[in-house]
């Protein structure tokens, strides 16, 4: 497998030397060959010509590595559609080779609301050979919005050690703690959680919160840093921003928390929520992602709908009575079936199913 990347940023790292037969190309920078078009007035066609030549240098890369190997088979497969999604379309119609797209969660929740974008995510969807989708609401509005060419395919992410994970048990209750992964940013809701937690914290409820994670690369680090400086300052005791941890970290977190927390506007396959769930802790959450499709009937996870920041502390304030209570614990049959569920096993095993059906 090669894995071919374009402008990526400083820091990005080559895959682990235990990841054999797993190749990164980094394709030459185009930005040299774009200086003509620098005017505000040109915008539009500096981001076409960007395009094109993305496309193009994907191309030749992809058929000076097929010539080298003329007896196999090929085949693309893109990750965010209408960003890589679109190059890689536009690469296999000029190769004649097939392509699978796959959708994350902002490449459909967010730019299908784009007006620019929507073009670029309709092309890659409908001239894709297979769509891969990470929950099923994704496919279920896609099925709706474009003509397709093959029925789509939900493949849920998966979770290395999902099996060995150690599992939740209720930490004291004098108080309760929040704790949600999702950094500083609009797309994840973060101010509407952080106002939730305030107005249980008004209520006389004994509630503190742990937001992880650092601001959103694209959005104002002003606007964030001023936010947390606002609620550290009416509740100093009561809100707790350590910033981006690792993995480990963030499972330690989840033991010696009660309740996990998201607010997220829209969701693929959340990682995050993945860990939440093979480990047990109860969970209150936005109604979206994979976790609709695999969590919600459960009793331990909570779910309300999107932008609705009342809705958030409803379900946080009756979730924490239970906790406090002592009447509210997890399921460790279910919470088994998710370990086996989020396997890497299967989640290789339905790519190779969708691979192989792509190259029929």
């Amino acid at each position: 497998m090669i894995v071919y990347t374009l402008n990526q940023p400083d820091g990005c790292r080559d895959p682990h030397p235990s990841h054999h037969g797993l190749t990164v190309v980094h394709l030459s920078n185009r930005e040299p060959m774009l200086e003509p078009y620098c005017g505000n007035e040109q915008a539009a066609l500096r981001a076409a010509e960007s395009s094109r030549l993305a496309a193009l240098l994907l191309r030749n890369a992809v058929d000076d590595k097929r010539q080298s190997y003329a007896g196999a088979r090929h085949l693309m497969i893109s990750f965010y559609a209408s960003g890589t999604g679109f190059i890689a379309q536009m690469a296999a119609i000029s190769l004649g080779m097939p392509h699978i797209a796959s959708l994350r969660g902002t490449d459909f929740e967010l730019d299908a609301f784009d007006a620019k974008k929507l073009p670029k995510l309709r092309a890659a969807i409908e001239g894709a050979t297979q769509v891969v989708t990470t929950n099923r609401a994704q496919a279920s509005a896609l099925a709706t919005m474009f003509k397709l060419r093959r029925p789509i395919r939900t493949i849920h992410n998966a979770l290395p050690g999902a099996s060995s994970r150690p599992l939740w048990q209720p930490p004291p209750a004098d108080s309760v703690r929040l704790v949600s992964d999702c950094g500083f940013s609009g797309r994840k809701a973060t101010h509407l959680l952080l106002g939730a937690a305030a107005a249980l914290i008004d209520r006389g409820l004994p509630v503190s919160l742990t937001v992880l994670g650092a601001d959103f690369w694209l959005e104002s680090h002003a606007y964030w840093e001023q936010c947390r400086q606002s609620y550290l300052a009416r509740y100093p005791d009561w809100f707790n921003f350590p910033g981006q941890v690792s993995h480990e970290e963030l499972d330690r977190y989840l033991l010696s928390s009660h309740i996990f927390c998201s607010a997220s506007l829209a969701e693929g396959s959340s990682m995050g929520r993945i860990r939440a769930l093979t480990i047990g802790i109860p969970i209150v959450s936005t109604a979206n992602g994979a976790l609709v499709d695999l969590a919600a009937r459960c009793r331990h996870v909570r779910l309300c709908r999107a932008a609705d920041g009342e809705a958030l502390a409803t379900e946080l304030e009756k979730t924490i009575v239970e906790i406090r209570a002592g009447t509210l614990q997890p399921d460790p049959q279910l919470v088994e079936r998710w370990r086996r569920h989020f396997s890497l096993e299967r989640e290789r095993t339905e790519w190779i199913s969708a691979i192989e059906a792509a190259l029929r």
